[in-house]
């Protein structure tokens, strides 16, 4: 925009970046890569440098996500019903246990 404002987005095809390499007997380096064709360092990078809005992979991005849209709401109650079914069998079960213990000592 005339203001200097940005609009809108990059498709992450046209994205382009540049490694700047500085080795021990002070060689300096670049090498430009493209945002679709990276290697793992390069993803690295990319994610420690905060560059790219989100985390990224190098593979796959989907390990930002939730594996359902419900798993925000089935994820407490179904911990809580197994934490109450736990609970009910495992109460009995230890009465039963000490029961047994404390009859046989006598």
């Amino acid at each position: 925009m005339p203001n200097g404002d940005i609009v809108g987005g990059v498709p992450s095809e046209k994205l382009k970046y540049t490694l700047y390499t500085l080795d021990e007997d002070g060689n300096f380096k670049n090498k430009s890569f493209n945002f679709t064709e990276r290697d793992a360092l390069q993803t690295e990078l990319l994610n420690a440098g905060v560059v790219v809005p989100y985390s990224i992979g190098y593979y796959t991005d989907a390990w930002e996500g939730y594996p359902t849209i419900f798993f925000p709401l089935i994820f407490p109650f179904l911990t809580l019903l197994l934490g109450l079914v736990l609970i009910l069998v495992f109460f009995p079960i230890r009465k039963v246990k000490k029961y047994n213990i404390k009859k046989r000592s006598e």
